[in-house]
C-alpha cells in the first residue's frame, strides 16, 4: 500500500483540534470520557468505523503511513471524535488503563487498521493495469 499525502489544513482532526492543547475546557472530564470510550469496546469499534468514513482525509494520511503508530492516531481520532479531547488528553487517558483494556483497544484498532487497508487495496487493485479502449 503506497502511503497518500495530503495538506494538513485539509485534515479533519487537525481542524476539529486534535493537535491543540491550549484553552482546553473541562480537562478531567475529557480524560474521563475518553477513558469510557476506550473501554467499551463496542463504542470504540462503532467510532473508529465512523472516523473512516467521516475522517477519509486524516484517516487516508494517517492509516497509510505505515512508519507511525496508526493505533494511537485511532484511539486519539476515537477520543476527539466522540469526546473532544486533544490527543495530549488521550495520552493521559492510555495511561491510566489497564494492561487488559489496552489490549483489548489495541484489538479493535488493529482490526480497523486491518479493515482499512483491505478496502484501500480494493479500490487502487488494477489501477494502471487497465486500458480505457
Amino acid at each position: 500500500m503506497e502511503q497518500i499525502y495530503i495538506e494538513y489544513e485539509k485534515w479533519e482532526d487537525y481542524l476539529c483540534g486534535m493537535y491543540n492543547s491550549n484553552d482546553v475546557l473541562d480537562k478531567d472530564k475529557k480524560v474521563i470520557e475518553s477513558i469510557n470510550l476506550l473501554s467499551n469496546t463496542n463504542d470504540f469499534y462503532q467510532t473508529c468505523k465512523t472516523i473512516l468514513i467521516e475522517w477519509k482525509n486524516a484517516s487516508d494520511v494517517n492509516l497509510s503511513n505505515r512508519n507511525q503508530n496508526r493505533k494511537a492516531w485511532l484511539g486519539a481520532a476515537a477520543c476527539m471524535y466522540k469526546c473532544k479531547a486533544p490527543e495530549y488528553l488521550t495520552r493521559i487517558a492510555w495511561g491510566l488503563l489497564n494492561k487488559d483494556i489496552q489490549d483489548k483497544a489495541n484489538k479493535i484498532a488493529e482490526k480497523i487498521i486491518q479493515q482499512y487497508e483491505t478496502k484501500n487495496r480494493e479500490i487502487h487493485s488494477n489501477v494502471g493495469t487497465k486500458m480505457l479502449f
